[in-house]
């Protein structure tokens, strides 16, 4: 009776981390992909000096762009609104909305097509770089539930063996 006590505890605590880390991971999914989305973009824009959104229509094209829902959102919605219009009212929709990163996401949208290509350049090469330090720090916070989780887990393991013996 025991051992199954310390057993399902031990299997609890290795549940609850193992759902703790896939929620992180698919967050950090939403991150990591973001950022590449708008870093392409910003290539985009700045070798074609294309409108954003044929840019827009370029990227959808990549089947991960594809997974990032205000994509398919503000596609669908370019036909009836000018692209700054599209991306916030796809962004209000989207699953990003509960991300550090969504602030950032809402003001890249904004700047292509608003001020010289220059600025606009600029503007993106900030936010970009603020993107990707929000990106790193939650991979960072991963990595340390990561360790804690795996030290929790062969605490458990060690628990349940003295408490065996």
């Amino acid at each position: 009776m025991r051992f199954l006590g310390a057993a399902s505890l031990a299997l609890a605590v290795l549940m609850i981390g193992l759902s703790s880390i896939q929620t992180e991971l698919s967050r950090q999914s939403l991150y990591s992909l973001s950022t590449a989305f708008w870093s392409e973009f910003r290539r985009l824009l700045a070798d074609t000096h294309a409108p954003p959104g044929e840019i827009l229509r370029r990227l959808s094209g990549f089947a991960r762009y594809r997974e990032l829902d205000f994509v398919s959102g503000t596609l669908q919605l370019l036909r009836e609104h000018r692209f700054q219009e599209a991306y916030r009212l796809a962004l209000e929709q989207s699953q990003v909305r509960s991300l550090e990163l969504y602030p950032l996401l809402c003001q890249a949208g904004e700047i292509p097509g608003t001020v010289s290509l220059e600025h606009q350049l600029e503007q993106l090469d900030a936010l970009l770089a603020r993107m990707r330090e929000i990106t790193s720090a939650h991979q960072q916070r991963i990595d340390s539930s990561l360790r804690l989780w795996h030290s929790l887990s062969v605490f458990g393991a060690l628990f349940v063996f003295i408490f065996l013996i």
